[in-house]
């Protein structure tokens, strides 16, 4: 357990991996490789040791009765934290695209719920003049209501999967409930 968690900087590869961390050379087998850069594993080992920050237990000894192979005191339970996940940021677009209102929200930082004909997503209002025109009661808003919008949509990979985000950067349009009828020229 000669890399302790720590995060390495560098690493090389044979049957054996270099890591550089922290300053420090650690030559470690592959397999113990694999095992320090797995986000499950590293999240166990913290709960396995997680004891050790309760009053009365300084060590976590492994082995059996007759063979300790390895311990782990309280001054060293820090090493051994999972990190948090890295988010990998997979897509990151921008398009046009035409939403109903399901709900919107006058609380800054609260996301708006908007449908788009298919699917209902949770989006972030960031075009500051259509919010302050909101704001200011320049804009009222009936059942039916369509906001056509420039739309950022990025979407990471998690430990969990997939995750999604839409922010509505610009508002075009706000086209209100269809009350009347179209015709042609008018």
């Amino acid at each position: 357990m000669a890399a302790r968690a720590r995060d390495p900087a560098g690493a090389e590869q044979d049957h054996t991996a270099i890591l550089h961390v922290e300053g420090d050379t650690l030559e470690i087998d592959l397999p113990v490789l694999t095992l320090l850069r797995d986000v499950g594993v590293r999240r166990a080992t913290e709960q396995v040791l997680a004891p050790l920050a309760r009053e009365g237990i300084v060590v976590f000894a492994l082995g059996s009765d007759t063979e300790i192979v390895e311990t782990v005191d309280r001054s060293e339970i820090a090493w051994f934290h999972a990190p948090e996940a890295a988010h990998s940021l997979i897509v990151d677009e921008h398009c046009k695209m035409a939403f109903s209102i399901v709900s919107l929200a006058f609380k800054d930082d609260n996301k708006w719920r908007l449908y788009d004909g298919t699917s209902t997503i949770h989006a972030a209002i960031t075009d500051a003049g259509f919010l302050s025109r909101v704001h200011n009661s320049q804009i009222s808003f009936s059942k039916g209501d369509v906001l056509v919008c420039n739309v950022r949509m990025q979407q990471w990979q998690t430990s969990d999967g997939a995750k999604t985000e839409y922010e509505v950067t610009n508002v075009l349009e706000h086209r209100p409930a269809g009350l009347q009828i179209q015709l042609p020229g008018l």
